[in-house]
């Protein structure tokens, strides 16, 4: 496993995006979305102008084609929105996606799929360590590990896609290496009680061993869905935290059958679950805690297929030959995609952030040569042109001119 510079330059893009949204909260809060957004659209300028060769994926321009899709019918969804500042909050959200999406397919296009490996599995260690030692240096009995993101089930989440992106390319390479963080991932894990976070990883970890072992990406892939509707089926008969989730669901399959083609806008689950949902048992909530039904509810059928298409990737790498790093990307994809159905993680970019490097670096050589006759010129100006008006509007924004702000 040869580290070349460009998966250096992968390496530090991705470990300090997943450091340094982890460490503000998971970048949850909207003070967070300018810098993030800004960072990463810079980061991916950098990248698309001074990377001489790119051998571009019909995969990576599908995510990326789909991250832009999500942002145009976020942004569309304010005219029918039945609350349209929560759709605007959305909306300036969504651009840290695409920009993510953007500079990782960039970096995995140029050959830096390893290095975003590495960088996830860096990344989340680092946060999973910092978590445990904050722990003990400020005791807290009874309470779920959680710091620096401030909830037990993203950091989960990422201690999930990291351990299987650790722990893939440890058993194909040099496992001693990677007990280490293993070890450390694997503690704070389990000390988030974060259930959803195990079936993610159970549902990676079977697909990135499927991967390696050649099984094919029909079984891999039914292994994930088993799991998912596994964890739907004990939703629904499991009281107590998940009957919770199970009403939240319900609610947001209820909205979207009323509303089955554009959705009720962005944001705007916690008016659905104010107007159907047990709000006397479970309290206010703002989100769905599944990203496909909360798609479903807010941006009908089209968002749905927009958010399933996410998978794209995953699909595409499945129906080659796989490397030890595409099997740990993979790994890492699904972890993320499952636990996105089980609760918000679209709402805290450092987890989503983790997933979209995730997605990018399942691009295999074998498919990046199918692009070859397109005008690779054209894609880069328009990825540059795309980085550049998330620059611009996200400094606008900053300065308070735009039309964000």
């Amino acid at each position: 496993m040869r580290v070349r510079r460009i998966d250096i330059t992968a390496f530090a893009t991705t470990a300090p995006a997943a450091i340094l949204l982890s460490s503000d909260q998971g970048g949850y809060f909207p003070h967070t979305w300018p810098w993030a957004g800004l960072a990463l659209a810079a980061a991916g300028i950098l990248v698309l102008r001074s990377t001489p060769e790119l051998s571009l994926a019909p995969a990576g321009l599908v995510l990326v084609a789909v991250m832009l899709a999500i942002c145009a019918w976020t942004a569309v969804s304010w005219f029918w929105s039945s609350e349209p500042p929560m759709t605007a909050d959305e909306l300036r959200r969504a651009p840290i996606y695409l920009a993510a999406a953007i500079t990782f397919v960039a970096l995995a296009s140029a050959g830096g799929s390893l290095g975003i490996v590495l960088g996830v599995g860096a990344g989340t260690t680092a946060i999973a360590a910092y978590s445990l030692v904050h722990r003990e240096l400020a005791p807290a009995p009874g309470t779920l590990l959680a710091d620096p993101l401030g909830y037990s089930n993203a950091l989960g989440a990422l201690c999930a896609v990291g351990l299987v992106t650790v722990a893939t390319l440890g058993a194909r390479r040099r496992w001693l290496v990677a007990l280490a963080p293993a070890a450390v991932l694997l503690l704070a894990l389990s000390l988030t009680n974060s259930r959803g976070s195990w079936v993610a990883l159970a549902a990676g970890g079977l697909v990135a061993a499927a991967a390696s072992r050649g099984w094919g990406g029909r079984a891999a892939i039914a292994v994930a869905v088993a799991l998912s509707a596994l964890f739907v089926v004990t939703a629904f008969t499991v009281p107590a935290r998940l009957q919770a989730r199970a009403d939240y669901w319900h609610v947001a399959w209820h909205v979207g059958l009323r509303h089955p083609l554009a959705g009720t806008g962005a944001g705007t689950f916690d008016l659905a679950w104010a107007a159907y949902g047990d709000f006397a048992k479970w309290g206010d909530v703002l989100d769905a805690h599944n990203l496909y039904l909360e798609s479903f509810a807010e941006l009908g059928l089209v968002g749905l297929v927009l958010v399933c298409a996410l998978a794209v990737p995953v699909v595409a790498a499945l129906r080659g030959r796989v490397s030890a790093v595409t099997a740990a990307a993979l790994g890492g994809s699904v972890a993320y995609l499952v636990h996105a159905g089980v609760d918000w993680d679209w709402e805290m970019p450092a987890v989503t952030t983790v997933g979209i490097a995730c997605l990018a670096a399942t691009i295999s050589p074998a498919a990046q040569t199918r692009l070859r006759q397109i005008n690779v010129k054209t894609i880069r100006t328009t990825l540059l042109a795309m980085e550049g008006l998330i620059l611009v509007g996200y400094g606008l924004y900053v300065l308070g001119k735009g039309p964000l702000a």
